[in-house]
């Protein structure tokens, strides 16, 4: 099944070749909020990490539903991603 179109076109909105990970937190909030709607008691919230010397920062939501955490997703730097491939060869 096809994601609706309101969903699709957030991620459209975003410019790959110049994005980083904080242009994708739009798009996901209202991804997460179509697939844990609030009408049904789900909470998405967005949390922020920093990281050492606060350097690095990620992002992650936790969604709930009635006070209980059903799922987190975690945002990183697309560099980060790099060094961890690099670190596994």
């Amino acid at each position: 099944m096809p994601w609706p179109e309101f969903i699709t076109y957030q991620f459209e909105l975003v410019n790959k070749l110049k994005a980083n990970e904080s242009h994708y937190y739009g798009p996901f909030n209202a991804l997460f909020q179509h697939l844990f709607p609030p009408s049904r008691y789900y909470q998405v919230i967005p949390q922020l990490q920093w990281g050492a010397e606060h350097v690095n920062s990620t992002i992650f939501f936790v969604i709930r539903w009635q006070k209980v955490p059903v799922l987190y997703v975690m945002f990183k730097p697309y560099t980060s991603y790099d060094l961890c491939l690099l670190c596994h060869w």
